[in-house]
Formats: structure tokens, C-alpha cells, sequence
């Protein structure tokens, strides 16, 4: 099952999600951790590059 990561709504809490990760990827000493932490940085960098659709139907 592929890992699930929860992208926020707001562009500054991606940012943000991104350098916490960051900073955890250069303290990491578990090769399982840094492969879920580069994972997590790459689905965040996407979805600041790509346009979020909200769907408008309640």
C-alpha cells in the first residue's frame, strides 16, 4: 500500500511542511525514514506546482 501524505489547503503550510521535512532528512539515521521523508518532499514540491481544484459541491 502506498504511503499516504496529506497536503495542507494553504501554500504557506506546504512550505513549511517542506522545510520540517527537510530538516528531518538531514538528522535521519534510518534508511526507512529518509525514504518516507524524500517521498512526503516530493508529493509536497508537486503540489505546489500543480493547481489545487476544490470541488463545489456540498
Amino acid at each position: 500500500m502506498p504511503m499516504q501524505v496529506i497536503v495542507p489547503d494553504d501554500r504557506n503550510k506546504i512550505i513549511k511542511s517542506i522545510q520540517a521535512l527537510e530538516y528531518l532528512l538531514k538528522h535521519d539515521t534510518n534508511e526507512k525514514d529518509k525514504q518516507y521523508h524524500t517521498e512526503a518532499i516530493e508529493r509536497l514540491k508537486a503540489a505546489l506546482i500543480t493547481p489545487m481544484v476544490y470541488s463545489t459541491h456540498r
